[in-house]
């Protein structure tokens, strides 16, 4: 039986608990830029640092190359997991910034 593409990036251990395996997946630095800046246009910059931050923690990269990446110090990228692992998506938003505040970003317009 062949295997699919998105099959081979799966591995399965136990029916409710999947691992994605990114190793042979191959990234684009030049596309990888142009995604964070069209999402910039649209999330403010922490935000957008943190959920990279938890989405590369999920996908098993190490906390210091996390801090790395998205510029953090190690010490805040451990907090923000330890946070996200007790609050959820809260726990992404600025604590300190009180009440939730959203930015009004002017969107590309679709051509």
């Amino acid at each position: 039986m062949e295997r699919s593409f998105s099959e081979e990036l799966w591995v399965y251990r136990k029916a409710e608990a999947q691992i994605m395996d990114c190793r042979q997946v191959t990234f684009s630095p030049e596309k990888s830029q142009q995604r964070i800046d069209n999402a910039l246009q649209v999330f403010p910059r922490k935000l957008l640092m943190r959920l990279l931050a938890f989405a590369l923690h999920l996908l098993g990269a190490r906390r210091k190359e996390v801090a790395a990446l998205v510029e953090m110090p190690e010490e805040s990228v451990k907090t923000l997991l330890r946070l996200v692992s007790l609050d959820g998506f809260a726990a992404l938003r600025d604590r300190r910034c009180g009440a939730s505040v959203t930015r009004q970003a002017n969107r590309p317009t679709m051509r």
